[in-house]
């Protein structure tokens, strides 16, 4: 299967899309952004719909090549969904994703690992709260789903449903020519 150059990955907390997405662009030779960068500032504070609309725009502009971790419809309307060749919706099961969740939380507090702007998860992180690391995909896993099969969009959407999907789908890929037209170019 061949590759896009422009490739949007959606799908819940834990999905894997990080993971993923640094995997893809590196083999696509393009830029991997973060969204999660761009709309957690330091001390937690959440960006506004511009700052994240502008840091979006600012990360892919230039490039030809990009994965990027997240639609963003609410801060960008179709600016990424637009020019994306594919996207990869990681539909992965709900248990999964609470096993993998609470297995990176436990880590990153362990290891007081750094996280985007300095931020650090704690155990109030984790836990407490509508938009905590674990509940916040048991709110949004079946709602993400619904919305996610009325995209408009669904001919561009590869949605995989297993680790293994994302392995075979991953071993598939072949990379295009940086001399052929993206899709989408422009």
């Amino acid at each position: 299967m061949a590759a896009s150059r422009r490739v949007a990955l959606i799908g819940t907390s834990g999905a894997g899309k990080t993971t993923l997405g640094r995997e893809l662009a590196k083999r696509l030779g393009g830029v991997f952004v973060e969204v999660d960068a761009i709309q957690h500032k330091a001390n937690w504070a959440k960006a506004t719909r511009e700052e994240i609309g502008t840091g979006i725009r600012a990360a892919l502009s230039g490039h030809t090549s990009w994965v990027i971790d997240g639609i963003c419809e609410r801060e960008v309307g179709d600016f990424v969904s637009g020019q994306t060749d594919m996207i990869v919706w990681l539909d992965l099961p709900l248990g999964l994703k609470l096993v993998r969740l609470l297995r990176r939380s436990w880590r990153r507090m362990r290891t007081r690992e750094v996280l985007w702007n300095g931020n650090t998860e704690r155990w109030r992180d984790v836990f407490v709260g509508r938009d905590s690391v674990l509940i916040h995909p048991i709110r949004t896993h079946f709602r993400q789903r619904r919305r996610n099969l009325a995209r408009p969009d669904t001919q561009k959407i590869c949605r995989l449903r297993t680790p293994r999907d994302v392995e075979r789908w991953l071993a598939n890929l072949r990379i295009p020519n940086a001399d052929t037209p993206s899709r989408n170019a422009g």
